[in-house]
């Protein structure tokens, strides 16, 4: 049972605001409420990590909530393919200005899934508890089936955007 090291981890979610918390007996009242189990990767030398298990059936008859939804009703995964595009980019840039300085940026994507936020409506379901408290999430969440097709839409545009920046 790791739940003061899973609390000390959990703060940091709370305090970028990437979730909200609730006493836990609040959990009775709130409809649509479906929680999943949150599990601790310790990794000796590393930071320890929540992961959130949206496969996990509590029981034969139940259902998981990455089974609600399907991988072929999302966009297409094309992130993989961007450092190469990238990399295709400044060679390209370097032809048509042989000259020019040309400035790079890298993007930060620590926390990615968790700025693209959720449905007020649906985030009571992928409400987790930790000790005493009941946690909603108010972005995606890392481990749900639908996060990183979701979260490409942003990714792509913030691209676009820098290279506009740059022509």
């Amino acid at each position: 049972n790791n739940v003061d090291c899973t609390l000390t981890i959990f703060n940091k979610e709370e305090r970028n605001n990437f979730l909200f918390t609730l006493p836990c007996w609040l959990s009775r009242f709130l409809p649509h409420l479906h929680l999943t189990p949150q599990g601790l990767v310790m990794i000796e030398g590393k930071k320890d990590r929540l992961v959130f298990d949206g496969s996990f059936k509590f029981a034969h008859d139940t259902e998981s909530i990455n089974s609600w939804t399907h991988k072929q009703h999302e966009p297409p995964l094309v992130f993989p393919q961007s450092f190469v595009a990238h990399l295709q980019r400044i060679y390209n840039l370097r032809i048509s200005y042989p000259e020019e300085e040309i400035f790079l940026w890298d993007d930060d994507v620590s926390s990615a899934f968790r700025w693209v936020k959720l449905n007020p409506d649906i985030a009571a379901v992928f409400a987790f508890r930790i000790g005493h408290l009941l946690c909603i999430p108010t972005g995606q969440t890392f481990g749900s089936n639908t996060s990183p097709s979701n979260w490409e839409v942003l990714a792509q545009a913030r691209c676009l955007i820098g290279e506009h920046l740059l022509t």
